[in-house]
């Protein structure tokens, strides 16, 4: 990587030990800008306690009650495992009380039967623009894709031709 290298990636998180706040923000400064050898070296003038975490960044997509206890179960393992890594997606309120932000609930996705997804065809449309409008903007590191094929299986081909790794659950 760069010494510049990608501004949402490399993200000075925390610090263990407190520091002069003028060293904090300098190392913050320079994490943010992508150079993380400066910002440890300003970390070090703390007293060398710096603790540098990469903020990952994860979009899950469930469509049904199913897939939000599914993924809220992943988010939790994954808060655990990964401090300060971020959660965005389509799910529902189990997902939200795990750390989630909601971008839209399962339950305004769902459409069952065949005359009721003729019915919202151009509500199904407009929650793939949303979505991959969000995704581009957000700019996650993976898609969590839970279940919901029809939709999902879509996002994947997307997440695919943007270069976005991609699990399925």
């Amino acid at each position: 990587m760069s010494p510049r290298g990608d501004l949402e990636q490399i993200k000075l998180m925390a610090f263990q030990k407190a520091g002069s706040a003028a060293c904090r923000m300098e190392a913050v400064e320079w994490a943010q800008v992508g150079c993380r050898r400066r910002a440890r070296t300003i970390s070090g003038r703390i007293g060398g306690s710096g603790v540098f975490f990469i903020l990952k960044k994860y979009y899950f997509i469930s469509g049904e009650a199913s897939g939000d206890l599914h993924g809220s179960k992943v988010i939790s393992h994954l808060n655990k495992l990964e401090v300060n890594s971020t959660f965005r997606g389509f799910g529902g309120d189990k997902m939200a009380q795990e750390g989630m932000e909601l971008v839209k609930h399962y339950k305004d996705l769902a459409f069952m039967g065949f005359y009721e997804v003729l019915k919202n065809i151009n509500t199904i449309r407009k929650n793939f623009t949303l979505v991959k409008d969000d995704i581009l903007l957000y700019k996650p590191d993976t898609i969590v894709l839970i279940d919901y094929p029809g939709f999902n299986m879509e996002m994947a081909k997307f997440a695919k031709k943007n270069s976005i790794k991609v699990v399925y659950y």
